[in-house]
């Protein structure tokens, strides 16, 4: 459906946890929403499935901001219709992969910043300019209060 427009999720994996085990969810969420958006989605490969390692802070996320444009370049090649005036990437993260596209969101180049915010099980700076509150753009948090990792009211 050429006529609908373009979206692309860089979904980062969780400590540790394969790729592969999102690849499904991915599929179904291109499927839920195949009526409204052409949705592309990446899940970077990240050194040891550890994305901390490639972003620990703003000022050194280039190791991971080159894998996800690494990607990106991938997907364009393969048909994505990437804007260079931002807007049609969001970022997603699972766990400790939400902490790193938050870190990743604050490294973004600021003229082409993604569309917003995607955090499964994680969460964002309880204050600041990247405070849910204050955040740039929207953002998605989605927690479960039983599973051992997040605390109530931590997010």
């Amino acid at each position: 459906k050429a006529e609908l427009p373009e979206r692309l999720l860089v979904l980062i994996p969780g400590g540790k946890v394969p790729n592969a085990h999102y690849a499904a969810t991915a599929a179904a969420v291109q499927r839920s929403v195949s009526q409204a958006v052409r949705l592309w989605a990446t899940i970077p490969a990240v050194l040891g499935r550890l994305c901390v390692a490639s972003c620990p802070a703003p000022l050194a996320c280039a190791p991971l901001r080159h894998v996800v444009e690494s990607t990106l370049q991938r997907a364009e090649q393969q048909g994505w219709a990437r804007s260079r005036a931002g807007g049609d990437i969001w970022l997603v993260g699972h766990s400790l992969g939400g902490v790193c596209a938050n870190t990743l969101f604050k490294a973004w180049p600021a003229e082409a910043p993604p569309a917003g915010l995607i955090l499964l099980g994680s969460y964002v700076d309880e204050s600041g300019a990247h405070s849910l509150v204050r955040y740039p753009a929207p953002v998605l948090m989605v927690n479960g209060e039983l599973d051992g990792l997040t605390r109530p009211g931590k997010t």
